[in-house]
């Protein structure tokens, strides 16, 4: 069976998977895009993505440009002469210049059953919608955002307990075996496209820090379904303020009460939320600066009185 000669585009976690197992199977992973180190953390450290801390480990020539429109990016992937680009999570449009370099073009993984959340946050914005069921499509990208021809799709239920952590897990490592067969399926002359159908078209934006305050008027659903989507990162959050104390709290994980009261008020003393519709009981919680910690280790270390309103200036 031929071997490919790839170059890999990819920045977040998401990733990992797929890097990792392409760069133990047969092809060639010629050089890594990674989006360029910038300063994250409490204490604005330079960070750099987890695709360029896998290729200096694993010896790979690593590029970081700040986009892909220049000469340079061009030169240097024509020289290569790859045989074919994987993208997944990269978080840059490719130019067409760029794309159409590979023998074989640019395939995608992209978390979803396109064209359903075409966009930066499909997964989170999957579960704060609601949705029970989402997927992976395998797409070869052209210059749209998650508009190209889908070559291969799986559905995948989710399940009522998954966060976007435990989602991404599931679907980072189903779409890493179907990026593995498209590859195969490329060589072997067996590869075939279908163009995205033009309904039920939607846009998962990328998550703004308005979106993750918690607002209490929602529904006791809508809610728990917003930190299912954030959850651990970047979490979705309340301020406690009683007058004395005052501070930010993220839930990580709660569950639905059938209690009702006026909106944000705390029912009881163990932080019992009513909401616009039932109320909420936090298993998770992290306060600003602090560790996660259960429900009763939280309680444990501070007071939060019952009839405190959340939220509230």
């Amino acid at each position: 069976m031929e071997n490919m000669k790839l170059v890999f585009m990819g920045s977040s976690p998401f990733g990992i998977p797929a890097l990792e197992a392409l760069i133990r199977s047969k092809h060639e992973v010629a050089t890594i895009y990674t989006q360029p180190s910038k300063r994250a953390g409490r204490g604005l450290n330079i960070q750099s993505s987890p695709m360029h801390q896998i290729a200096e480990s694993n010896n790979k020539i690593i590029r970081t440009p700040y986009n892909l429109s220049s000469e340079a990016e061009k030169s240097f992937l024509e020289k290569i002469q790859p045989d074919i680009g994987i993208v997944v999570s990269y978080g840059m449009l490719i130019p067409d210049h760029i794309l159409s370099i590979p023998k074989y073009g640019f395939l995608n993984v992209h978390p979803s059953l396109l064209p359903r959340w075409r966009g930066a946050a499909p997964i989170q914005r999957s579960l704060i919608n609601g949705d029970k069921i989402t997927g992976i499509s395998i797409i070869k990208l052209d210059t749209g955002l998650d508009t190209g021809d889908i070559c291969s799709s799986l559905e995948v239920a989710i399940d009522s307990k998954d966060d976007f952590q435990s989602l991404s897990s599931k679907l980072s490592n189903i779409g890493t075996k179907m990026i593995l067969d498209s590859i195969d399926d490329i060589i072997n002359k067996n590869i075939s496209y279908r163009v995205q159908s033009e309904e039920n078209i939607s846009y998962a934006e990328k998550i703004d820090k308005s979106d993750t305050k918690i607002s209490f008027e929602n529904s006791a659903t809508d809610i728990i379904n917003l930190i299912r989507g954030l959850s651990p990162n970047p979490g979705a959050w309340f301020t406690y303020n009683d007058g004395g104390n005052s501070f930010r709290v993220k839930i990580l994980s709660a569950e639905i009460m059938p209690n009702n009261g006026p909106s944000g008020e705390l029912l009881d003393d163990q932080l019992l939320i009513a909401c616009g519709e039932k109320s909420i009981k936090p298993s998770l919680l992290q306060r600003e600066g602090k560790k996660i910690m259960s429900i009763d280790d939280f309680l444990r270390g501070i007071k939060m009185n019952k009839g405190v309103i959340l939220n509230k200036e």
